[in-house]
């Protein structure tokens, strides 16, 4: 039998728990950067760049840290990163060599890159390039002009149009963050965070549940202690004085 003063307390006990392991919980997550325990929250990743190839063609421009890294090259229609049709496209299959600059002829495959979607037409007005790590991407729109090879003085053009040397535009680029940028600690302590708050919320429910439904253990002994008023109000017999037959 449950004592009525353990029944009582077991709802609050649960709450009182619930609510400990959930702000725990959401501690936790808050001090890790939400799941960033699992992936940064602004990794590293290459610009781009734009320079004329002639003939009407244009070249993109990635450092060659981040080129050498680089696992996928892809144009789209469009200003919106991961979206609009796919133009072009080119999966890296081994090392691209030495003297690699990172500049890449839209509808060139270079090498240590194969094609997997071929340009079929001339570039539409708006488009853009992404490259990738297969883990982050780095995507930029190209700009209303790019200047003519003959005109551009060796510079590279960005998305908002201003024009940089190609030596600071490659010396500045550093790659793409690793895919294994987060530690084994920070997905520890990111997965602790989530199971705290699991933990907080099962504990809640089964406090709520119980308030719902009341303790069995509290209406049986209730039960017994009405049985026993019953049978000292009505069970037992006194006995008058008289002469024993």
């Amino acid at each position: 039998m449950t004592p009525p003063s353990i029944g009582r307390r077991r709802p609050r006990a649960l709450l009182a728990g619930g609510i400990i392991w959930l702000a725990l919980g959401a501690l936790i997550i808050v001090v890790t950067g939400g799941i960033s325990g699992f992936v940064p929250s602004d990794p590293d990743v290459p610009a781009i760049g734009f320079t004329d190839a002639g003939d009407g063609r244009v070249a993109i421009e990635v450092g060659p840290v981040s080129f050498e890294q680089a696992k996928g090259i892809e144009i789209r229609s469009g200003a919106e990163a991961q979206d609009g049709r796919l133009l072009w496209k080119v999966r890296r299959t081994g090392p691209s060599g030495k003297g690699a600059t990172g500049r890449v002829v839209i509808g060139d495959v270079p090498n240590g890159f194969e094609q997997t979607d071929a340009l079929d037409g001339p570039l539409p007005t708006l488009w853009h390039a992404e490259v990738d790590n297969r883990c982050y991407f780095g995507s930029n729109t190209v700009p209303k002009s790019v200047p003519a090879a003959s005109a551009d003085g060796g510079t590279i053009t960005m998305s908002s149009g201003e024009r940089v040397t190609a030596s600071s535009f490659r010396a500045g680029d550093h790659g793409f963050s690793s895919c294994d940028t987060s530690t084994m600690a920070g997905r520890v302590a990111a997965l602790a965070g989530l199971v705290s708050v699991a933990l907080g919320g099962v504990l809640i429910v089964g406090a709520w549940w119980d308030w719902r439904r009341g303790l069995p253990a509290l209406g049986a002994h209730s039960d017994e202690s009405d049985d026993s008023d019953d049978s000292d109000s009505s069970g037992g017999r006194r006995r008058e004085p008289g002469v024993a037959s």
